[in-house]
């Protein structure tokens, strides 16, 4: 698990459409829909509906950010 000495830790975020990754950065027990949703670094419109998978196929778009590790895969809904 990667944790800064703040206490904050780092994940990635893959685009499924554009394959681009992105770091977030919270508060282990912050979810990632609200990470996200503060600060949204897609191309995608963000009121489009959207989810996160990790990479064993778990939903984990509202667990903490802490609960998983490795990269997650946004994935939109037409």
């Amino acid at each position: 698990m990667n944790k800064r000495k703040d206490g904050v830790l780092n994940r990635v975020v893959r685009d499924d459409e554009s394959g681009a990754e992105f770091i977030i950065r919270a508060q282990p027990d912050t979810s990632i829909r609200e990470i996200l949703e503060s600060d949204w670094p897609f191309k995608q419109k963000k009121s489009r509906r959207w989810y996160l998978m990790d990479q064993v196929g778990n939903d984990v778009t509202d667990r903490p950010i802490s609960d998983w590790d490795g990269i997650a895969i946004i994935h939109f809904e037409d």
